[in-house]
Order: structure tokens, then sequence, then C-alpha cells
């Protein structure tokens, strides 16, 4: 079944009586709404086995010590979960955003549109080709956000099915790039992200929709300049598909924490937009990286208290310090 075999059954069909419910080659698109809906509490599922892994995790963190440290506050575990918070927050605002579009196609477009809500694309081909698009990426991005070294068995096996319905990154990507390149696809998902972009500067600074349209020019042009060679720009789907899961998730952070203000919020988006490392960048396009490593003027111990803000909401406490190594004793080595 899918992309990975799953021995729960083995159905044969010996001639049985048939219908057509479009011409060859449609079956997919035709079901498709039925795919899309399935879809959404697939990928809400997996953001929820995410957050819920991550939570046992930090729960496991502030009961163990080790050294007479408590784990919470041996800085190198703290910014592993910072990390993962990070990503965490992408995925989240990714999975609600593709919804609300699963929702506004399906149906119709808000008539007013609140000034701080996410970036949405207008009514009609707009809409579909941003969705189809969005949806990609979104997939992408969950299900590899599935971390495994949790070794929560459950959650593991609830998340594992989700690439045998969904397929895997691989399809995810191919999937993509066909989409995009597809007609006047490319340019259509260009319009709806400049103009997107465009809205990314109230409080923010210019660091912002600088590094984002750099990002973004980087990506348009590798796929404009491959639209004739399938093959050429197949093979670097992986890279493309994550690289727009950076740059939409990006803005939709960025527009959170303009929202309302929040320190973490904006945190958060700095690490994902700005940082270079956090959130899903380490699987993205080099050009892309290149272009997010904005300068930040942040100093070890601001990131390190920052740290501990965006995993417990509390800035780091002085006294005692953890260090995360032996001290006062001879090393064994």
């Amino acid at each position: 079944m899918g992309t990975k075999e799953l021995p729960t059954a083995e159905l044969e069909l010996k001639d049985m009586r048939a219908h057509m419910i479009n011409s060859e080659g449609r079956g997919i698109a035709t079901i498709s709404s039925l795919l899309n809906i399935s879809s959404s509490h697939n990928w809400t599922s997996a953001v929820a086995c995410f957050r819920r892994a991550l939570s046992i995790a930090k729960c496991f963190a502030k009961a163990r010590s080790t050294l007479n440290q408590s784990l919470c506050l041996i800085l190198m575990h703290m910014r592993l979960l910072a990390g993962l918070e990070v990503k965490h927050r992408g995925a989240l605002h990714l999975c609600f955003f593709s919804a609300s579009l699963l929702s506004f196609v399906d149906n119709c477009f808000p008539k007013d549109i609140p000034q701080t809500y996410a970036p949405l694309p207008r009514p009609g081909n707009e809409g579909e080709v941003i969705f189809r698009a969005t949806t990609a990426v979104t997939k992408a991005v969950v299900y590899e956000s599935d971390e495994p070294e949790f070794n929560i068995l459950r959650l593991y096996r609830d998340a594992a099915v989700t690439p045998i319905w969904e397929g895997t990154t691989n399809i995810l990507a191919s999937d993509l790039v066909r989409h995009l390149i597809k007609g006047n696809n490319l340019d259509i998902f260009k319009t709806w992200l400049d103009r997107t972009i465009q809205i990314v500067i109230g409080s923010v600074g210019a660091a912002f929709p600088t590094t984002l349209r750099s990002a973004w020019a980087a990506i348009y042009q590798r796929l404009d300049y491959n639209r004739s060679n399938l093959a050429a720009t197949l093979a670097d789907g992986r890279h493309i598909i994550f690289s727009l899961a950076w740059i939409v998730a990006g803005i939709l952070l960025i527009r959170d924490a303009e929202r309302d203000g929040d320190e973490v919020a904006m945190e958060i988006a700095s690490r994902w937009v700005l940082g270079g490392r956090d959130g899903v960048g380490e699987f993205a396009l080099a050009e892309v990286v290149h272009a997010s490593k904005h300068s930040r003027h942040q100093n070890d111990a601001e990131r390190t208290n920052w740290d501990c803000r965006v995993v417990w909401d509390v800035d780091l406490p002085k006294d005692p310090v953890v260090t995360g190594y032996r001290t006062g004793t001879a090393s064994k080595l």
C-alpha cells in the first residue's frame, strides 16, 4: 500500500464490475477533495505528535539531573530543545495556514480580512495554486519533524503511518516541483509571494524582508531557469520544497510576532529567518541558507538566555551556575 509496504491486508480483485468516474488518468484529480481533507487530519496529527513528544522530553529534562546538575538547564540540552521549539512553531503555523486555505478554497474567501491576518492569496486560480503548493511544504515539514529519537513508541507508530498515506518526502517534492513549473503556476506563486513579502515590514525592520526577498529570488531563479528541464529541477526537489517551507513559515512567524509584539515570538521568527540554523534551514538550498545568515548581534550570553526563554518561558537563572560538566574534580581521562 502506498510508497511504503504495510503488510496489514491483501486485496485481490478478479472479474469485478467497475465504472469510470472520469477520463483515464484523472482518478486522483477526481477524488482530490477527499484526499485534501484526509491530509489535513494527517498533518495536524503529525504536529500534535511532535508537540506531545517535545513536552515529554521537557518533562524528563526537569526531572532528570546529571553531575548534580538539572538537565533542563544544561546549555547543550537546552539549545537542542530550543531548536525543536522553533521548528515546531514553524510547523504549527504552516499547519493552520494550510487548513485555513483548504476551507477558503473549498468554500469561499472572507471578504473582510483583519489587518493582522495571515497573507491570503486571492480567490480563484491564485488560491488554488498557492493552496496546493502550501500543503506540499506543510507535509514535508511536519512529517520530517516527527523526531524518532524520542523513542516514544506509540507516537512513533502514529507518525510513521503518514508517509504511507501521503508519500515520502521525495514524492511530495516531486509533486510540488511538477505543480510549480506547470503552465504559469510559478508566476502566480511569485505574484502572491512578492505581495506577501511586501507586507512583512511593519515594526520588524528591514532585515526580515531583505532576507526573504534574497532567498525567494534564489529559489525563483533556480525554478525559472529549469522550467524546461524537469529532470534537473526534480534533482533539487527536496531542497526546493524545504526552501519554500522556510520562506512561507518565516512569513507566518513574522506576522504572528507583529500581531501582539510578543518577545518570544519575535525571537523565534528571528531564529527562523535570520539565524540560518534553526527551523528547516539544514535542508534548504545553499543560496537560501546563505541569505538567511544575517548578522543578529547576539552574544553567547544573550543567546543562552533566549534559549531558556524559548524553552521554559523564563530568564536563565544566574545561581546556581549549570555547566554540564564536572567542576572541582580532576578529569578521569
